[in-house]
């Protein structure tokens, strides 16, 4: 019987090779990461309501002193709120770009292994079907 997936499998490991370097050449910059993580609804609200509270914090300090009333554990309580969301907020940042990268290299190893057994069965002569189902 003639193999006549020699000609496929030879376009298939083009066409991937073509797309994994294509894939690889979109590296991924921390920058356009955050960015993008900066973008998401989520993040803009986390920005808002930090932001809030630190200015209420500010304002209060500033009324306080104003009307002499002793607002002092409430805006503390608001301050404190505000730095936990900032930290949170970073945090999060950190976690989106790691595993953003961490997915992105996934995918390129990933291809890369498909790459390296087509590569294998081509060399090998073998049709694939063959080599996958163990049919003779």
């Amino acid at each position: 019987m003639r193999n006549t997936s020699a000609p496929i499998n030879r376009m298939l490991v083009s066409a991937v090779k073509e797309l994994l370097s294509e894939y690889k050449s979109k590296s991924l910059s921390s920058l356009a990461l955050l960015l993008k993580f900066v973008r998401m609804p989520v993040s803009i609200l986390t920005i808002v309501a930090s932001t809030v509270a630190i200015v209420y914090f500010i304002f209060s300090l500033a009324y306080s002193h104003e009307q002499g009333t002793p607002y002092q554990f409430r805006a503390t309580g608001y301050l404190v709120e505000g730095i936990v969301m900032c930290v949170l907020f970073v945090m999060n940042a950190t976690l989106y770009v790691r595993e953003s990268r961490l997915r992105h290299l996934e995918v390129h190893d990933s291809a890369a292994d498909i790459i390296a057994e087509l590569e294998k069965l081509r060399m090998g002569g073998e049709h694939v079907w063959t080599r996958v189902c163990n049919c003779n």
